[in-house]
């Protein structure tokens, strides 16, 4: 069971819906068929948060360099036996480093002809 924690809609996209546009260097859907969607998850309205606190470290021809320590995720949910919870990238970094293995987010991002995303081919772990 998958359970969508961003606040954002997910459309999984079958691989054989898009296309690689080199020009652009992103996944897009194809113009020639219709898409085939896989599975919708719709976003909820209390998406898992990552907490953090940034130390500076440094910096680069000047610009600060921060690092990034995480203090809690906000609303993810314990662990459940069969249940993968979709999260941003952010809150799955947080969510291994504490050691959940429940957590994935959306990769292999595909996008529209205008460049905007709308939906993906994966899930990473």
């Amino acid at each position: 069971m998958l359970i969508n924690l961003t606040p954002h809609p997910i459309v999984v996209f079958d691989p054989k819906s898009c296309v690689f546009d080199h020009a652009k260097r992103r996944l897009r859907l194809r113009t020639d068929v219709t898409p085939n969607v896989i599975k919708r998850l719709p976003g909820t309205r209390w998406p898992a948060r990552c907490k953090s606190r940034f130390e500076e470290t440094g910096e680069v021809g000047g610009i600060p360099v921060l690092q990034s320590q995480l203090q809690e995720i906000v609303n993810l949910p314990r662990e459940k036996a069969g249940v993968t919870l979709v999260v941003s990238a952010h809150a799955l970094f947080g969510a291994k480093e504490q050691g959940r293995t429940d957590c994935a987010c959306p990769s292999r991002l595909v996008c529209d002809e205008t460049g905007q995303i709308v939906g993906c081919t994966a899930f990473a772990k």
